[in-house]
């Protein structure tokens, strides 16, 4: 097959990239030819097909509003590509021509890139398959959180305005608004219903997009994968707890570290891993609870974060959101380490409870120093916890079961 993958960044920005940069290697030493569409950035992983790569509304230099610094004029420009970007349709319909494109794939499309390229590809004729990555499709915080609580809110899906009223997107009432019109634009014109086939990592994705509107026929529950050493093996006596992701609110970091204090003298060492637009909050919430046993490290790439997973006792996921599928929990548990989670979105799916890890409320300090005190002093447990880890990806999340029934679904 010849295979368009459609996504704003072609670099690692997160999860939803790392699987993008694993399918596409699968996807290629199986002989399909693979091209990929995303935003013109410098921080892009080269590709023969970069001359197709569209605008970025901020410049090559800079990949994320939060990191822009933007005129009037900009502004509004913005505001109408996050609503309907007709020049992506145009390079998709473009490609399809001169790629011979049998399939599109679709996987982080919200804001820059949009669902032009849904209506393109249809006028084409060919097949479009979307893998949902998030619930900006009724949410306009994406992650069924609300900004100023930062807890679990589902409003929206009664009515998207409670987004405006809440001003759920970056705690602005203009972007709030401008998201939420973009939602009712969407669903009035029944873009994402012409999609042929959805992939939800997520039974809580599932759901969701049923309840939305689509047709349980176009829906498939396809867990995501990763990559896992059939000769790993538990390693006893790790040396710490690790939590690796983004630095952001609905990640839930800072409750971590309000845990570690709660913990006090009983606290192992704490390595946080990742960046994101909380790091210097949360580096100074350590200093003001003076916590000496917690160690910042940098964005690290999934090779040089291999040795801190190794090393480490368990992984902490203290999301506070709907998390859909973080690939963080299957990569800690295909490193055979015990997972201490919020028991939230997909992540339900993912870990099962008292086997291969702990779940707790979210936002819940009090409970994630519990279960983390718990575990800290049984290490046989956690050793045995590992070792179910270890099996439960390869029976649950293994690549293989993942490529096969995504290229069934592909080729329809």
């Amino acid at each position: 097959m010849n295979i368009l993958i459609v996504n704003k960044y072609f670099f690692v920005s997160g999860g939803p990239e790392r699987y993008m940069f694993s399918v596409i290697s699968v996807l290629e030493k199986m002989g399909h030819k693979v091209i990929p569409l995303a935003l013109e950035l410098d921080r892009n992983v080269d590709s023969p097909y970069k001359h197709y790569f569209l605008s970025s509304p901020f410049g090559p230099q800079i990949a994320k509003l939060s990191q822009a610094s933007l005129s009037v004029i900009q502004k509004i420009k913005l505001a109408f590509r996050s609503i309907y970007y007709p020049a992506a349709g145009r390079t998709v319909a473009q490609i399809v021509e001169r790629e011979h494109i049998d399939v599109i794939y679709l996987l982080n499309i919200c804001n820059y890139i949009g669902p032009s390229v849904i209506s393109a590809a249809k006028k084409k004729g060919v097949r479009v398959v979307m893998r949902m990555s998030d619930f900006n499709f009724i949410c306009a915080s994406y992650h069924f959180v609300n900004s100023r609580s930062d807890k679990i809110c589902m409003k929206c899906k009664g009515n998207v305005l409670n987004s405006v009223r809440y001003r759920c997107v970056r705690d602005s009432l203009v972007q709030s608004m401008i998201r939420a019109i973009a939602i009712v634009f969407h669903k009035h014109n029944r873009y994402y219903r012409h999609v042929d086939a959805y992939i939800c990592p997520s039974r809580l994705m599932e759901k969701e997009l049923h309840d939305f509107g689509v047709s349980l026929d176009k829906i498939f529950y396809v867990p995501s994968f990763t990559e896992q050493n059939n000769h790993i093996s538990v390693i006893p006596d790790g040396k710490y707890v690790l939590y690796f992701g983004r630095l952001s609110k609905e990640k839930g970091v800072d409750v971590l570290i309000k845990a570690w204090k709660i913990l006090g003298d009983d606290a192992p060492p704490l390595s946080v891993v990742g960046s994101g637009p909380q790091n210097t909050f949360l580096q100074q919430m350590v200093r003001d609870f003076s916590l000496e046993k917690v160690a910042f490290v940098p964005f690290l790439s999934q090779k040089e974060l291999r040795p801190y997973l190794k090393h480490s006792m368990l992984v902490v996921i203290p999301s506070v959101c709907h998390d859909n599928a973080p690939m963080a929990v299957i990569e800690a548990m295909a490193m055979g380490k015990v997972v201490v989670a919020s028991k939230v979105g997909g992540i339900v799916d993912q870990v099962l409870e008292g086997k291969t890890g702990v779940l707790v409320p979210p936002g819940d300090a009090e409970a994630l120093a519990n279960a983390i005190k718990d575990l800290i002093y049984k290490p046989k447990r956690i050793n045995s916890m590992g070792e179910r880890a270890l099996t439960h990806v390869a029976n649950s999340f293994s690549q293989p079961m993942h490529m096969q029934k995504l290229c069934d679904i592909l080729s329809g």
